[in-house]
Formats: structure tokens, C-alpha cells, sequence
């Protein structure tokens, strides 16, 4: 099971690059990195809004035809 986010645990990552929905997002799964996560993982475990969530995934992600979605080595595109 993906690791949950503790409140104010804030990586380094997001210390640097500013604590927002996207690099929330982009940090649990470069972390994870290799892990399929449902949108509800993603969500729950980044402590966003399914709202939220929808409203950014989109300019994250190459659309594919899985539900679950992880971050790959190559790129910086996120793969669904």
C-alpha cells in the first residue's frame, strides 16, 4: 500500500519547487516511482481534493487506456 502522507510532512522537493496540487502530485510518484496508484491513491495520499485532482491530471499525464497511474525514468511525463 502507497505510504500516507503525514500532515506538514513536505519533501525537499516541494521545500524547492513550492508546495502546490501539481508537485504534490509529481512528488508521490516519483517517490513511488514504478507503483500504479488509482486516482483515489493519488488523491488520498497527496491530501488533495478529488476536484483537484481532476482538474490537474490532465496536464500531467499522456493519455493511455489504464486507470493507474505511475511516473517513469524517461521524461517528465507521467504515463496513464
Amino acid at each position: 500500500m502507497p505510504r500516507k502522507l503525514k500532515k506538514m510532512d513536505i519533501s525537499m522537493l516541494l521545500e524547492t519547487i513550492g508546495d502546490t496540487v501539481e508537485n504534490r502530485i509529481m512528488d508521490f510518484l516519483i517517490e513511488g516511482r514504478g507503483i500504479d496508484y488509482s486516482k483515489t491513491d493519488i488523491a488520498d495520499n497527496c491530501e488533495v481534493s478529488r476536484p483537484a485532482l481532476y482538474r490537474v491530471l490532465p496536464s500531467l499525464v499522456r493519455p493511455g487506456r489504464s486507470q493507474a497511474y505511475k511516473s517513469y525514468r524517461k521524461g517528465a511525463a507521467l504515463f496513464s
